[in-house]
């Protein structure tokens, strides 16, 4: 034993060291271990990607979704008009032709729709477009399938674009864009337009789209058209090509089933001279 006196020149035994302890991915071979580390990253970034994906859907179904107003308003068109007690009906079969702004194919309650044929009478345009809107709606009434329904989904479409970017457009062109229609052979054309009717000259008219009108129901063509919207300040009829007879005109009613103020009233009865302003 080293004395007292010693102890500073002696050399200090060396400290106890406790043996490794080994875990479990220290038994894993390190190429087994980068593996492992490979798999849960992959992991990791599939579900960022799982959850980054259903949020983006989400967020393209609220930007899509109609708003419920418009969704609750179709319901009860539904319920007052009675289509909710009508099944089967589909417009399969049936070729509809609309005739106004055009239509957006990217629209995605029109993803569904069967657009055998387009013609654009204003801008000569190959590919169909819509700059305004308002065709765009006319023809979701009849083929939408998504976020609203229409009402004939199945149904053969022609669309001829025949008013520009304010909505508006002259009776030459549109008495064209009708013309076409029948030589499409279209069993219905849709018109969601109207204005000031011309004279009627026993067997012609002075105005071209009611000529081209009378010319479609003369071929067996049923034709649908606007009442008007001049109802606060009527003036005694419904507007042109509405007003021409055996023409379906269509007027507007509200969510309780009363005709709506601001749509035109009158008759389709037929007479020489339109009624005065």
């Amino acid at each position: 034993m080293t004395p007292p006196e010693d102890w500073a020149d002696a050399e200090m035994p060396p400290a106890p060291v406790a043996p490794a302890h080994r875990g479990l991915l220290s038994r894993i071979p390190g190429r087994t271990q980068a593996l492992a580390s490979a798999i849960s990253l992959l992991l990791i970034v599939a579900l960022f990607i799982g959850v980054l994906m259903w949020r983006t859907a989400w967020y393209e179904d609220q930007l899509t979704r109609p708003p419920e107003q418009y969704i609750e308003w179709q319901s009860e068109f539904f319920s007052i008009t009675g289509q909710d007690n009508i099944s089967g009906l589909t417009g399969d079969g049936v070729v509809i032709c609309v005739v106004d702004t055009g239509v957006d194919t990217g629209h995605s309650d029109l993803a569904l729709m069967n657009l055998v044929a387009w013609k654009d009478f204003v801008n000569d345009r190959p590919n169909p477009y819509d700059d305004q809107g308002h065709g765009t709606a006319m023809v979701g009434v009849i083929v939408a399938a998504g976020g609203l329904r229409g009402v004939a989904p199945g149904a053969e479409l022609l669309v001829a674009k025949a008013m520009g970017t304010e909505g508006q457009g002259d009776d030459e062109t549109l008495g064209a864009a009708v013309d076409w229609c029948v030589t499409e052979e279209a069993d219905i054309i849709s018109l969601s337009l109207g204005g000031a009717p011309g004279f009627d000259l026993i067997l012609l008219s002075t105005d071209a789209l009611e000529q081209s009108v009378r010319d479609a129901l003369d071929a067996g063509v049923f034709v649908i058209a606007a009442a008007g919207n001049d109802g606060e300040d009527d003036d005694g009829d419904v507007e042109s090509p509405g007003s021409i007879e055996n023409v379906i005109c269509v007027g507007g009613i509200d969510r309780h089933a009363v005709i709506w103020t601001g749509s035109s009233e009158g008759d389709n009865n037929g007479r020489l001279f339109p009624l005065p302003p």
